[in-house]
């Protein structure tokens, strides 16, 4: 009985803690990736909210897009062969993108790779020739390839819409490689 009780009073505990941090104690805090900033919630499922600060990698550059009133979808999983990180690729739209726009991000976390991912980044950034090639190889792209850098992330964008490359400019400076 006494055990009983003291389960009791620690729950009572934690749900009390939590409201006085402004927590709900019943919401998961996890925002579900198909919303955005601008939409209004649905039922269980936080809006997703841009944090500010500087894009340093996949997260943050997601939350900028988002920050900016984009609405971002995420598309899936993606891999190129001249990059070791693992990417996701999102499609942005909103804020005078012509057409929803599908940008290819590439996270490279220390944990994931092994090694410093900033470094990597870096290694992985100077492989790819001023055209947009890597210099070990060439591909025929459907269409313009536009590539930018930041700390922890670098960003590929196929395409010509001058909107989606101010945008990436604007989020992580110039574009290293591309047309």
């Amino acid at each position: 009985m006494r055990y009983v009780v003291w389960r009791v009073g620690f729950g009572l505990l934690a749900l009390i803690v939590l409201a006085a941090c402004g927590q709900s104690p019943l919401s998961t805090g996890v925002a579900d990736a198909s919303t955005t900033q601008t939409e209004a919630p649905r039922a269980g499922v936080p809006v997703a909210q841009s944090h500010g600060g500087p894009v340093k990698d996949h997260v943050s550059f997601v939350d900028y897009l988002r920050g900016k009133g984009l609405t971002v979808e995420i598309v899936g999983d993606v891999q190129q062969p001249f990059l070791r990180a693992k990417g996701t690729t999102v499609r942005a739209s909103g804020d005078g993108i012509q057409q929803p726009a599908e940008i290819q991000s590439y996270n490279y976390a220390d944990t994931d790779l092994g090694m410093n991912g900033v470094q990597a980044a870096e290694e992985d950034a100077q492989q790819i020739g001023p055209d947009g090639n890597p210099r070990t190889s060439m591909i025929t792209w459907i269409a313009p390839p536009h590539f930018f850098r930041k700390e922890r992330v670098i960003v590929l964008y196929v395409g010509n819409d001058a909107a989606v490359i101010k945008l990436l400019t604007d989020a992580l400076g110039p574009q290293f490689g591309g047309r």
